[in-house]
């Protein structure tokens, strides 16, 4: 969807180490590359800079287990002992071991709408490698719809179709997020991931990504940052417009903390 390139600047020399929460399609795995050619040493080489040991940054919903994966100190030992200057999380936030003032904890956001197309056209591409091997028809149901049954679901211990249902906030809310069936996602999750939001260093917009400002705001946090220019190719698979209006629907609380950090983040750039 886009073309990434990179600035280097030398004030990422005695920085605190990363760690970027990776919300699922919305541009985590390019931050990750992005990264390595920076020249960052990443905790996860390879798994898009998901730490791999006891820590468990990876499996997307920590296979459905409610615990800590580890705390700020031990993390930090972590990436001290190993010089890494870069992780990401791709899960559900927790409380404590996650967000750490011994790291700069940066995101990035994105229209949820623009979110599920992505993640509709992603799942597309070989819808029999996902889940219980759902079908194309079983996938548009799910992702533009909300009937899910147990697509997206097989290997995860979760509710199905949470993917759909709110997810930003749901991942803010931590294990309970995850855990809230579908179609309840309520204010007090909106309240809790507000909350959690306003713990990070940096908030970023995949949608202004190429703004002067994101690109000020990077360089004076992490040290360096994104130059994005857009690819003119277009998703295969596409919503209906009934479709879109629906998803909007579902999505109230995702919308409403986009809209949220964004007025934030306006104030902070001006």
């Amino acid at each position: 969807e886009t073309e990434r390139t990179i600035s280097k600047l030398p004030s990422r020399l005695g920085r605190k180490p990363v760690l970027f929460t990776h919300i699922h399609k919305n541009g985590g795995t390019a931050m990750c590359w992005l990264a390595q050619s920076m020249g960052e040493k990443v905790a996860g080489q390879g798994s898009n800079c998901n730490y791999q040991g006891d820590a468990l940054d990876n499996n997307f919903f920590a296979s459905g287990t409610k615990r800590n994966w580890t705390n700020c100190s031990e993390r930090s030992h972590l990436f001290q002992s190993n010089g890494f200057t870069w992780g990401q999380i791709e899960r559900e936030i927790q409380k404590d071991g996650d967000l750490c003032d011994q790291f700069l904890n940066v995101i990035t956001l994105r229209d949820p709408v623009d979110r599920l197309s992505s993640l509709l056209n992603y799942l597309m591409r070989d819808p029999s490698s996902h889940g219980n091997h759902p079908n194309e028809t079983e996938l548009r149901a799910c992702v533009e719809y909300g009937e899910c049954g147990d697509v997206l679901r097989a290997s995860w211990k979760v509710p199905a179709g949470i993917q759909v249902d709110n997810y930003l906030t749901r991942v803010l809310n931590g294990y309970d997020g995850m855990q809230t069936p579908f179609g309840q996602v309520g204010e007090k999750h909106l309240e809790l991931a507000k909350a959690t939001l306003d713990k990070y260093d940096l908030v970023l917009f995949l949608e202004h990504s190429d703004n002067n400002l994101a690109r000020n705001r990077m360089d004076a946090v992490i040290g360096w940052h994104v130059d994005v220019r857009r690819n003119p190719s277009v998703h295969k698979y596409e919503f209906t417009k009934a479709a879109k209006a629906q998803l909007i629907d579902r999505n109230k609380f995702d919308y409403e903390l986009y809209s949220y950090a964004l007025a934030k983040w306006k104030v902070a750039t001006s």
